[in-house]
């Protein structure tokens, strides 16, 4: 962008596709044997967790694995490197 496109309107290039639905966007895309992640965060701001009961959830239908903290490093997930989002170790 240079300074003589300042306050006039551009072309999108996408627009179009946006608009009739003909986009893709990475969520329209399935591969065979897909799995999906879901991350649940503690329900309470600062508190503090006693334990964690995931034997129910593993026994849910679908469910290929729950991993918890602990099994984090054996998967090579990222991780917050120990600080907690207000900033506190």
């Amino acid at each position: 962008m240079t300074a003589t496109s300042i306050g006039k309107p551009l072309t999108r290039v996408d627009g179009r596709a946006k608009v009739t639905g003909a986009a893709h966007y990475a969520a329209d895309f399935n591969q065979p044997d897909q799995l999906y992640a879901v991350i649940v965060n503690a329900t309470v701001g600062l508190g503090r967790v006693s334990g964690i009961w995931n034997d129910e959830v593993e026994r849910m239908p679908g469910v290929v694995a729950v991993i918890t903290h602990p099994q984090r490093a054996e998967t090579g997930l990222p991780t917050a490197q120990g600080r907690h989002r207000s900033g506190r170790r």
